[in-house]
């Protein structure tokens, strides 16, 4: 079946009236000899040129190296161009890796090309469809390419590797994940992709790549009817009702309409499920799970915390109140309050509180701990001290503590030292006892004589 979505693609390829094909890597499941040769005799099959660059799986089946592969393709890295117009630069990410040397280079052929049309190939990612917000190569190495993709009017780098779909604009160059013909992109069967395979057709435009659609077609023995589609997500995450899952955008750039899938038990009747960041795009149940599909921008370093909980969700409880009976006028104090919310969880907390003149004031609290949040308060003026803190869930809901009463004495100020006018200093000087007036201090002097 491999074989035969291979030949098909290059088949489409050529009715397409394509200029040329791009393999990003993984031309073989393993890098056996048999294995490039049996893929090389389709190739040949092409009639549109082919260019090949290497994945991980093709490295030599002892790891060290792609001199089998390099026996039927030549260079691991390379570049070619195509025309006068088309700069393409074919390069060996190793295992999710470049090294300085091949950095270098990938550098010098693209500032030293004058072509209008700038193509960078590797095989892995700039990041991780599991992990969006993370990047999946090194990424020193990741930051540099950016930078070098930049400076050079790079139109797109094309990858492969996670069997997923996704394009994304970086400082002016499209990064762009294609699934493999190979392999599925979901093998999940609600998904409505189930089993589907493809390849993605880029057009340009006066030297600008102006259409990236990603194809699929489930059965290949039918006739080609194409499905464009700008992304299709492959990440899951397994959540218990409330759970939650951290989102770190840890890329100099913001995350615009990332998609997430998280799967939690079905909900009750009547109930649905809500998210604390992004919003649902589609939701879907099985007799075991429950899949919530959300989208959610996240900001250049920025980091947002997802949780999943039910639309009916109970408000906070109350679990514990810290806070001292009694202070001084000028004495700072803090108050705690700690909440259980297992399912909405808590977000934030608030403290509304009033003196006995009159004075009242509404303070937001900070987190100091699991679901516990702290305010430190300090008055200038004596009197009883009456307070509620209030929490908020995910879903607005929010809880109003008991009233609360503490002291603020006045401080008597503290009495002046009594100290008297005439200390005695008794010299023993010869047998003879001296008496002195002095102020302040004692000093008591003995001399022995004999």
């Amino acid at each position: 079946p491999r074989d035969e979505r291979l030949l098909s693609s290059l088949y489409q390829a050529s009715m397409a009236g394509a200029d040329f094909v791009v393999l990003s890597g993984d031309i073989v499941e393993t890098g056996y000899k048999d294995s490039f040769e049996r893929v090389v005799n389709l190739l040949k099959q092409s009639r549109v040129p082919v260019f090949v660059g290497p994945g991980n799986h093709d490295i030599d089946p002892d790891g060290t190296g792609f001199s089998i592969y390099s026996s039927f393709f030549g260079p691991d890295y390379y570049t070619a161009n195509i025309g006068p117009d088309i700069l393409l630069v074919m390069g060996n990410s190793h295992q999710g890796e470049l090294n300085a040397t091949e950095i270098q280079w990938i550098e010098r052929d693209l500032s030293q090309s004058v072509a209008k049309t700038k193509i960078l190939c590797i095989h892995h990612p700039l990041y991780d469809h599991n992990e969006p917000a993370n990047y999946y190569l090194d990424e020193d190495e990741a930051l540099a390419l950016i930078d070098i993709c930049e400076e050079n009017d790079v139109d797109m780098v094309l990858t492969g590797h996670l069997h997923n779909d996704r394009v994304d604009r970086v400082n002016g160059t499209l990064w762009v994940i294609t699934t493999a013909i190979g392999a599925p992109i979901s093998t999940i069967p609600s998904e409505p992709d189930h089993l589907a395979h493809g390849f993605r057709v880029i057009e340009f435009k006066d030297c600008q790549p102006f259409v990236w659609n990603w194809t699929t077609q489930k059965d290949w023995s039918q006739p080609w009817d194409g499905v464009a589609l700008k992304r299709v997500p492959r990440f899951y995450r397994e959540l218990d009702v409330g759970g939650f899952v951290e989102l770190t955008n840890k890329m100099n750039f913001s995350l615009e309409n990332q998609v997430l899938d998280v799967l939690v038990q079905p909900p009750s009747e009547g109930q649905e499920y809500l998210v604390s960041v992004g919003h649902s795009v589609a939701q879907a149940s099985s007799s075991d799970a429950y899949r919530f599909r959300f989208e959610f921008d996240l900001p250049a370093g920025g980091s947002e915390t997802l949780r999943v909980y039910p639309d009916n969700a109970q408000p906070p409880e109350l679990v514990n109140v810290s806070y001292p009976e009694e202070v001084n006028v000028g004495e700072e104090y803090t108050i705690s309050a700690e909440w259980s919310n297992p399912v909405s969880g808590v977000v934030e907390g608030y403290l509304n509180y009033s003196l006995g003149n009159g004075t009242s004031e509404y303070l937001e609290m900070t987190v100091c701990g699991d679901d516990t949040f702290c305010c430190t308060l300090e008055h200038d003026i004596p009197g009883e001290v009456e307070f509620q803190i209030i929490a908020k869930d995910y879903g607005a809901n929010e809880a109003v503590s008991e009233l609360y009463t503490l002291e603020c004495r006045s401080v008597e100020p503290a009495a002046s030292p009594q100290w008297p006018n005439l200390f005695q200093i008794s010299l023993v000087v010869g047998g003879a006892v001296v008496v002195a007036a002095v102020t302040l201090y004692m000093v008591r002097i003995r001399r022995n004589t004999s």
